[in-house]
């Protein structure tokens, strides 16, 4: 292999790293109706089109004492609030801020959604993470699986 094959290979590794950290979906700006930060949910099978993958609907996230995340989803209009159907399954991904190759996964088991949701990590987990990743089984009237990222640094 000569060394720009090796030198492409890594870039694009990095790139999909990077991307990948960084969220899924449109960049939001400002606050949620609640006055959290603003995530782009997408479909699942469209997350690795990073900002070009289109926006389902918001997430609202907030971190409460360095520990507990607690979010809520939004339609676009950020009006009406977004139920995940259950019984269901929810995974947390925790990635790490120093390699994001590594990751926790917690999986939380719902019924019905129709409120916000919260989930305690360790004071030290959320410190040492660079992002975390929701994955729901769907929001909304969208039965297909869908993400988000809550970039954490």
């Amino acid at each position: 292999m000569t060394i720009a094959r090796i030198s492409l290979c890594l870039f694009l590794i990095s790139f999909k790293l990077h991307a990948h950290t960084n969220g899924h979906g449109a960049r939001l700006e400002g606050l949620g109706p609640n006055g959290g930060h603003l995530s782009s949910v997408v479909l699942a099978k469209d997350a690795d089109l990073g900002e070009k993958a289109k926006t389902q609907a918001i997430a609202e996230w907030t971190l409460k004492k360095k520990k507990i995340v607690k979010f809520q989803i939004w339609d676009e209009t950020r009006k009406i609030a977004l139920k995940v159907k259950g019984p269901a399954e929810i995974k947390w991904i925790v990635i790490a801020a120093n390699t994001p190759s590594k990751a926790e996964v917690f999986k939380m088991a719902v019924n019905d959604l129709e409120s916000d949701l919260s989930f305690a990590f360790t004071p030290e987990l959320i410190a040492n993470a660079s992002s975390i990743e929701v994955i729901l089984p769907n929001v909304g009237q969208i039965a297909e699986k869908c993400v988000f990222t809550m970039p954490l640094k």
